[in-house]
């Protein structure tokens, strides 16, 4: 009876990859299978598997410590001697990495069978990508923070040479104290060109949404710059839970999110990567930025709050009015402070008690005038005179006053205006 074309077909170690489509896919070994083919480590479950590889979480017998072991597709160095090599180089240069936000590497190396490996440390927690697949989206300071840690991994790494090539969400773990680590460096490859990984042309593929354009020039070297194009799609998927595909809009114009995100995205995803980010170090000062200035938000999208006081206290003009014009101002506008809020020549304000006193005054001398051209009221004695200076002669009357019948003393009937029923044509004796 002839095969089953669609049953699996063992690879060059023996191990399982079944047809789908018109690409074969491969099939992991159990954690049985592997732990005959590291001996040194106890292979305790698999904790995923993909296109890239097989992760499998196991635990390292001569130091009892738990670690991430990765193996690569047997496909990997199948047809290309090389790889082995740049695999073997680069798993050297990244064991000699030391930073907090990159996983460290243990251990790498071939099986007898041609298996490639790499052990790394084991990371207790979850990934950004399925954060994002939880949660929808994230938070705008949990996507500042991880996009932070993420640039100092990049700028630790592309100083040393190294270029990681797949940035993604799911290369981005937290562990269970909020730490975050970048795994993959460099390690990826793929015989298919639409797979991510190596290719033996030299060209990072890398996953299709993250990939940069450069990136899908056969023949061009990549630099760091690929990864920063990679870091502001991932900060957009992490702000919206979506991928920017397209002519897609920014953040702040959909979820009213702080609009400095917009400008940081738009510069990491340039399409010429001579207008992007040049270093991880300068699109961290941005972060740092909306870090350290919090933003007030402003309909729908926000700015800082220093700029909302600095631009309140700065004078503004009035338009289409010319400098001599009445200003008015509408209900709903804004108070600006103007450089001519105090005019030098504005009066001070003063107080109505001086002319409360003086009308006060007035009303007095009204009253006592006509009581006393009235004749009724008080004797003249009985007024204390404001003083007792001699009286003067009006310049019109050449002859002395008639002396006052009614009383002793003239000059004190004179001081009250010179005794006003002398005044009267007819007035009786007695």
């Amino acid at each position: 009876m002839p095969d089953d074309p669609s049953a699996p077909r063992p690879t060059p170690t023996n191990y399982q990859r079944t047809t789908g489509g018109s690409h074969l896919r491969w099939q992991p070994p159990t954690p049985e299978q592997l732990q005959e083919m590291l001996p040194a480590y106890e292979i305790l479950s698999i904790l995923g598997q993909g296109g890239m590889g097989a992760v499998y979480k196991g635990r390292q017998k001569s130091l009892d410590r738990i670690v991430a072991i990765k193996i690569l597709p047997p496909e990997a160095g199948e047809d290309d001697m090389q790889f082995v090599e740049r695999f073997k180089n680069e798993a050297r240069t990244m064991a000699k990495m030391n930073h907090a936000s990159i996983v460290h590497v243990y251990d790498f190396g071939e099986t007898s069978d041609g298996q490639l490996y790499i052990v790394m440390e084991f990371i207790d927690g979850t990934d950004v990508a399925k954060m994002i697949q939880s949660q929808g989206k994230l938070p705008e300071d949990y996507a500042l923070s991880i996009t932070a840690h993420v640039c100092d991994a990049l700028g630790y790494a592309h100083k040393n040479g190294i270029v990681h090539r797949d940035i993604k969400p799911a290369n981005v773990l937290i562990n269970m104290e909020g730490q975050v680590k970048v795994a993959d460096f460099g390690l990826a490859k793929a015989t298919d060109p639409s797979q991510m990984g190596l290719t033996k042309t030299n060209m990072a593929m890398g996953t299709p949404d993250f990939v940069s354009p450069e990136a899908l020039m056969p023949g061009v070297p990549l630099d760091g710059r690929a990864d920063l194009y990679a870091v502001g799609v991932m900060l957009y998927n992490m702000l919206t839970g979506t991928i920017p595909r397209g002519a897609f809009r920014m953040p702040s114009t959909t979820l009213n999110t702080d609009a400095r995100f917009d400008k940081i995205i738009g510069k990491a995803m340039e399409m010429d990567r001579e207008l992007r980010y040049q270093t991880a170090l300068d699109l961290r000062r941005d972060l740092d930025v909306i870090l350290t200035a919090p933003a007030a938000k402003t309909g729908v999208q926000t700015i800082p709050a220093q700029q909302v006081v600095a631009q309140q206290s700065l004078p503004q003009k009035p338009k289409g009015k010319s400098p001599g014009a009445p200003q008015q101002r509408s209900a709903d506008a804004p108070i600006r402070k103007e450089p001519a809020a105090k005019p030098a020549s504005a009066p001070v304000p003063k107080s109505n008690t001086g002319m409360i006193y003086g009308i006060a005054a007035a009303v007095v001398v009204i009253a006592v005038a006509v009581f006393m051209f009235a004749g009724g009221g008080k004797k003249p004695s009985e007024v204390n005179p404001v003083a007792e200076s001699k009286p003067e002669t009006p310049k019109s009357d050449p002859k002395p006053a008639p002396a006052c019948q009614h009383h002793n003393k003239h000059s004190a009937c004179e001081q009250v205006f010179r005794c006003s029923h002398l005044r009267r044509p007819s007035l009786p004796d007695g």
